[in-house]
């Protein structure tokens, strides 16, 4: 009996490991997809930015912590002191905000070539980890790392340091005097009204009849 039941953990650990995604190959593959979908056809997102903010919010995003991301971006304290609908509202203003920035970023990119590194540490025993990257092009080699936090068995970003600078950080800095002085929600708003400039700003031009 004793014998089975370590046979079964065993074979339970086994299939824990199996199932949990494997954080390189993830951020390998996503990259993959959407620069080739970019690379592919740059010229026409750049005119058309609507479809690549489709394309990074389908392709890119559903791999983001964006709950992680805004509580780091608030800070703790405001974050524990904001309710929970005023936290849905700075997520959702935060990430459309995040989409067009970082769909807009990828486009400085085009024919670049992207290489992850081995990881340092075994990821079955981590709850966080750094995943270090090179992007390559025009003459240059530009260091990222990529901060991930595990979701049950897959690994999500949270943050990514390009060239020694924090994207979370930068957010929170932004942020920071005017939450301080005004609160959660009135950030929220003000992100709604530069989301709704930008999203006015980034619709085709109707031709008159």
């Amino acid at each position: 009996t004793v014998r089975f039941l370590c046979a079964l953990l065993l074979s339970l650990q086994s299939a824990q490991s199996i199932a949990l995604e494997d954080p390189v190959q993830m951020l390998q593959q996503v990259t993959q997809t959407v620069m080739t979908k970019i690379n592919a056809d740059a010229s026409h997102l750049k005119k058309h930015p609507n479809e690549l903010y489709a394309i990074v919010d389908t392709t890119v995003f559903p791999h983001v912590d964006f709950v992680e991301m805004a509580r780091w971006v608030v800070g703790r304290n405001a974050w524990r002191d904001a309710s929970e609908s005023v936290r849905q509202s700075f997520i959702k203003e935060f990430k459309t905000l995040v989409v067009r920035s970082y769909a807009h970023s990828l486009l400085e990119y085009v024919d670049y070539t992207f290489e992850f590194l081995p990881l340092r540490t075994d990821p079955q025993t981590q709850k966080r980890l750094e995943v270090l990257s090179k992007a390559k092009g025009d003459g240059r080699i530009l260091n990222m790392e990529y901060r991930l936090v595990r979701d049950n068995d897959a690994w999500k970003v949270y943050d990514i340091i390009f060239e020694s600078v924090s994207l979370i950080q930068g957010y929170r800095a932004q942020f920071a005097e005017d939450i301080q002085r005004n609160g959660v929600e009135a950030v929220v708003e003000t992100l709604h009204k530069k989301n709704e400039r930008a999203h006015h700003a980034s619709e085709p031009v109707k031709q008159d009849a």
